[in-house]
């Protein structure tokens, strides 16, 4: 999938990664998110860490491990997967209701998500347990910035964002025209704001700046891929929450597990209880038998005190 839709001028030729030409800050995966759902394919594990930032200022879309290709004619997926905090509440019911389905705007859920987690450093909920969070999402009110500092524009564009009813949510095209969205400044005025915060960001960390991080794609793509000139673009991650996919991941499979063992004992239970009733059930034959053998007993020995009645006595 990735190599069938990283042909297209803003999607960069190694593996997962998105090129913004102009990007305005908080929303640049909207772009990316934008291109791929034009092609019926939803990311399904937007968060921060999956938004990266070049030396140079460009934001890259990242990390499809586990994006999805919808069907043309219906759509929709059911497959419960993403990253807890990030998570719309209509994937998280695919693991309670088997029959529920969401399409691409649940990656527009975690986009807003991703808003707040950018604003305030950590995604809603992000103190609980994740299996907690799995449960309260779906019940909760949507989750809104808690600091009023920042503009009504930004706090418009992350409550289009996190429309519970899907149905209801603001498609990626709309958002794109969002005023949040429409009214950024221009590239050049984006980009010294970011490598601004890219240098403060390296300054806290104490990194050398010559350092290079490099993201690159699969070996394959690098035998096939044709040497270029010019400087490899180095990735800084933004810093924020470490992903939870691999405890979560085990905590389903520990729940599964027990589940599992639930059911097994269960499954126990119930052949006890049938062998005990089966053993009942023999026993009673067992009875019923022997005294059908009583009665035949008694009737013949009745039959027989009746014949020597009717003989007389014996000289």
């Amino acid at each position: 999938m990735l190599k069938k839709y990283s042909h297209h001028r803003n999607i960069a030729t190694y593996y997962g990664a998105f090129i913004k030409k102009s990007p305005p800050g908080h929303d640049d995966q909207l772009w990316g998110l934008a291109h791929l759902h034009i092609h019926h394919v939803i990311h399904r594990d937007i968060k921060g860490q999956n938004v990266l930032l070049t030396e140079n200022a460009e934001v890259k879309l990242v990390d499809f491990g586990v994006s999805a290709q919808l069907d043309r004619t219906v759509g929709r997926r059911n497959t419960f997967i993403g990253t807890p905090y990030w998570m719309a509440p209509e994937v998280i019911a695919c693991d309670e209701n088997p029959d529920a389905t969401y399409d691409y705007r649940s990656d527009l859920w975690s986009c807003g998500i991703t808003a707040i987690e950018m604003a305030e450093g950590a995604p809603p909920l992000c103190d609980m347990h994740p299996m907690r969070a799995l449960f309260l999402i779906p019940r909760n009110p949507p989750p809104r910035l808690k600091s009023k500092k920042w503009s009504k524009k930004f706090f418009s564009f992350i409550e289009g964002c996190l429309v519970k009813n899907y149905m209801q949510r603001p498609s990626t095209e709309q958002l794109l025209k969002h005023p949040f969205i429409r009214d950024q400044p221009n590239e050049r005025q984006v980009r010294i704001q970011l490598k601004d915060h890219i240098d403060r960001t390296r300054k806290k960390r104490g990194e050398k700046d010559e350092t290079e991080y490099e993201y690159s794609g699969s070996e394959e793509e690098e035998e096939e891929a044709p040497e270029q000139e010019g400087e490899p673009s180095s990735i800084v991650n933004v810093p924020g929450e470490s992903t939870l996919r691999r405890d979560f991941l085990r905590l389903q499979q520990e729940n599964k597990e027990r589940s599992e063992a639930l059911r097994r004992q269960q499954l126990l239970q119930e052949q006890q209880l049938r062998e005990q009733e089966e053993y009942k059930r023999q026993l009673l034959a067992e009875r019923q038998k022997r005294i059908e053998q009583q009665k035949e007993q008694r009737r013949r020995l009745e039959e027989v005190e009746e014949a020597v009645f009717e003989a007389g006595p014996t000289v």
